[in-house]
């Protein structure tokens, strides 16, 4: 059985409240403005924001190799301190109590809705789902993250995002386990992944909610601006493709090889 296991991973929550801490509002301005009165080297290691003049200053600063690792292993034993500390500050406790809040809403949209958006997805992609389950990190919505993790010892999807439309994160989770399902593709990744919004994004977005049109839901715009050149270009095959699919045996794979080997004659 496919299944979706949500958590919530402290340490990559922090980075990410780091790394966009003005989208937090106050709490997130002292947690970010904090870490860095810390320590700079530990705020460049936890939001894996590189400042290279930083960077450049343990180098310079320690020109044998010993000085250089002994240099980093402090910095090191320095930044699991400041962790230990944050994580257990006022303000951190008060947004991960929100994101676990967030993580019941989550965890019960996506128990209402998966028998029939899987259905739509094995329907209009013609793919069977394994016998696995992916691991979701959730962050705060307030922030935003949406990514499969291909090269973990673990098949992990990071999901954040304030939710803009009707059984928004639903749709987005598909579209993560698309990527999951397809990470071993070959060919041109940007038509796969044109192709995973003109399923997931558009196509199980409408069917899943019973109204709304391709490439905008309401007043948001739906999908990348920078793949709608190429799902409105290929969108007359993605209906006869939909319109086909159980008649033709054609399943999701042989389309994208269809539309890359077409791109590259």
């Amino acid at each position: 059985m496919f299944e979706l296991n949500f958590k919530i991973n402290k340490i990559y929550f922090y980075a990410q409240i780091i790394k966009q801490y003005k989208s937090l509002g106050k709490q997130g301005k002292i947690l970010g403005t904090r870490l860095w009165k810390k320590s700079k080297i530990a705020y460049s290691i936890v939001s894996g924001v590189c400042y290279d003049q930083i960077i450049q200053n343990i180098v310079l600063e320690n020109l044998t190799i010993e000085k250089f690792s002994k240099n980093l292993r402090k910095n090191v034993k320095l930044t699991e301190e400041i962790l230990n500390q944050e994580l257990d500050s006022k303000e951190f406790r008060e947004i991960y109590e929100e994101t676990k809040g967030y993580k019941i809403k989550i965890e019960k949209q996506w128990e209402q809705n998966k028998k029939q958006v899987l259905r739509h997805l094995k329907d209009i992609t013609g793919l069977k789902l394994p016998n696995r389950v992916l691991f979701v990190y959730l962050i705060h919505p307030a922030l935003s993250d949406g990514r499969y993790w291909k090269n973990t010892e673990i098949d992990i999807i990071t999901w954040g995002h304030s939710e803009d439309w009707e059984n928004y994160t639903t749709v987005y989770l598909c579209h993560e386990i698309m990527h999951f399902l397809t990470k071993d593709y070959t060919g041109d990744k940007k038509i796969l992944h044109a192709l995973i919004e003109l399923v997931c994004d558009n196509e199980l977005r409408i069917r899943l909610n019973q109204s709304g049109g391709y490439f905008k839901e309401g007043r948001f715009r739906v999908g990348h601006k920078f793949l709608q050149k190429i799902e409105k270009k290929i969108l007359p095959q993605w209906r006869q493709y939909l319109r086909g699919r159980e008649e033709n045996k054609e399943n999701f794979v042989t389309f994208f090889k269809k539309i890359d080997d077409k791109k590259r004659e």
